[in-house]
């Protein structure tokens, strides 16, 4: 990954989603003019020239362009969603207190943000959510300063323009980025969908009031929790563990997230001089606050990570399978990545020996010709020092696919072109086993100390202890995700993090961003293939290169019965 900063610098960094828990009995929380036990009515979200969204209306200057869409219907109605053949699970506890729900559960509508440049992957998020789960409702937020944009965009319009989107806008502000996951988490209060604002760093200082998550709130009509951690000014800790990309659901109800534990790392989230483990204190609060409550909290190592985020390195998915083990386990495995690059080029090199006569006539070829035709050759496009797969490489790297595929899909005749090539970013396979960087990427993953493989396994032990605990399910299945990190970041798009949703065959779907390397696409196809879990992919540079994936640029918002 040499090249990166030319065509996605101008890129934006935006929002995640996780969930939480406060009982009826929470403190008066006393951010909002009202606030009633945690939540506040969605009156108190200001209706005003910041919120553009909370007014319900869709602005002039879309009507034409979108008369199909809607406004104000972000979720879809049990009705809907069971007419469509999908089953509707009960809540995971009756009352009044707010919950969330994981990926079992079945999406009632999905958040994306639109930024100008990120059309193609909309496109593609839109087509394959909507092709198993026609039900649900796909919801563009739109700030107001890219409407110009997107009355341009002629192809993303004709995907928007239907029934089942809808559409909500916000006027532009410093927290209204392509992060869609970061300030809020969907949970469920008596039965019906709730949102529970987190502290994402760009929103940190501004008015509870007049944030992106109080326009979502107004705008879809559901309760807005403002938790305790949110209160007090002390607690803003400048980093990335109390966003929403760090707080999440499993089966059986306990709620998950990261935090510091291992020495050794570098301390992307810390002050330098601190010790691990490391709980930020808004991260105590947190704590505090969901216990207090009734809920459980269970704390996983993501020391290794620059953002900090357990959605990197862990996912659920619904199989196949009978509840109470209807589910599997999705697991970052940097031994899985290194063992296919390297039986890859193990593989291609077995066949170019193979090639026997015809690599010993090119050899005479290359002694033959004059050291000017060489230079002509050179000149017009070859290179002594470069590989001929290299510079295959070079030309699908991705930077090149993120501005090919920026505005237009990109079409499945060039993935599978990009897929011959066998490539990791801009160096063929072969190559890159080969190298240094390699060696030492492999060492930081696989052996330490400390290693992220150790680390994946202590929290993969973690995991299925509290599973078997609260789930009921004492061995579910486990899938090694091919993923590698460099530098606290995934080298690769990260597969882990992907979107989930139930589907019509009542398993699930998840959509992963595609890597463009095929033994790693395909491997986690063939595996989530046997566990009856539909597997598709999409097009995320334009959140990969910024150090996010398909996950990081979505919010799901599930549904249950009460």
């Amino acid at each position: 990954m040499k090249a990166r900063a030319t065509f996605y610098l101008y890129f934006l960094f935006v929002i995640n989603i996780y969930s939480l828990g406060i009982t009826e009995h929470a403190q008066d929380l006393g951010t909002l003019n009202s606030v009633n036990n945690g939540f506040g009515t969605v009156e108190e979200c200001e209706e005003d020239d910041s919120l553009n969204g909370c007014s319900g209306k869709m602005d002039d200057a879309l009507k034409d362009i979108l008369d199909l869409a809607t406004v104000n219907q972000c979720v879809a109605s049990h009705a809907e969603v069971e007419n469509s053949g999908i089953d509707i699970p009960n809540c995971p506890q009756p009352g009044t207190d707010f919950r969330g729900l994981d990926h079992t559960f079945p999406s009632g509508g999905i958040f994306a943000m639109y930024m100008g440049n990120n059309s193609a992957f909309l496109q593609n998020l839109i087509d394959e959510y909507r092709k198993d789960n026609p039900a649900g409702r796909f919801n563009l937020v739109i700030p107001r300063g890219y409407i110009d944009n997107l009355k341009e965009d002629e192809e993303l319009t004709k995907k928007l323009n239907q029934a089942q989107v809808n559409i909500v806008q916000v006027e532009a502000m410093p927290s209204v980025e392509r992060w869609m996951q970061d300030s809020f988490e969907f949970g469920t209060l008596n039965g019906k969908p709730a949102l529970y604002q987190l502290e994402h760093h760009t929103e940190q200082g501004r008015d509870l009031s007049t944030r992106l998550t109080c326009a979502i709130a107004k705008s879809c009509n559901v309760p807005y929790l403002i938790p305790p951690d949110m209160v007090d000014p002390n607690n803003a800790d400048y980093n990335s563990l109390n966003s929403g990309g760090n707080l999440e659901t499993m089966p059986g109800g306990t709620m998950y997230r990261g935090t510091i534990q291992t020495d050794g790392f570098p301390k992307y989230n810390t002050n330098g001089s601190l010790e691990v483990p490391f709980e930020s204190q808004a991260q105590k609060v947190q704590r505090e606050s969901l216990e207090a409550n009734g809920n459980k909290l269970l704390d996983l190592d993501t020391s290794f990570l620059s953002v900090g985020h357990v959605d990197e390195i862990i996912n659920f998915v619904q199989t196949n399978q009978p509840a109470p083990c209807n589910f599997a386990l999705l697991l970052a495995s940097p031994r899985k990545a290194f063992e296919l690059m390297e039986s890859t080029a193990n593989q291609i090199n077995l066949e170019k020996e193979n090639e026997g006569d015809a690599g010993f006539i090119q050899d005479i070829q290359n002694l033959l010709i004059p050291k000017a035709h060489a230079g002509a050759m050179k000149l017009f496009g070859g290179d002594d020092d470069t590989p001929s797969e290299d510079i295959d490489c070079e030309e699908v790297s991705y930077n090149e696919l993120l501005y090919d595929g920026a505005f237009e899909e990109i079409s499945e005749g060039k993935t599978n072109e990009v897929y011959e090539r066998n490539c990791i970013d801009d160096q063929s396979v072969t190559t890159f086993v080969d190298s240094d960087e390699y060696q030492i990427l492999k060492r930081e993953n696989l052996e330490g100390p400390p290693s992220i493989e150790d680390v994946m396994n202590r929290n993969k032990d973690a995991l299925l202890r509290e599973l078997a605990q609260t789930s009921g399910c004492s061995a579910p299945p486990v899938v090694e995700v091919p993923v590698f990190f460099r530098g606290g970041v995934a080298y690769a798009p990260d597969l882990v993090n992907g979107v989930v949703h139930t589907n019509q065959n009542n398993t699930s779907t998840i959509i992963m961003p595609r890597t463009y390397f095929r033994p790693f696409d395909q491997y986690m196809e063939d595996e989530l293939t046997k566990l009856g879990v539909g597997a598709t992919f999409v097009h995320g540079l334009g959140y990969h290169l910024l150090n996010g994936q398909v996950h990081c640029g979505t919010n799901t918002a599930r549904i249950c019965k009460q």
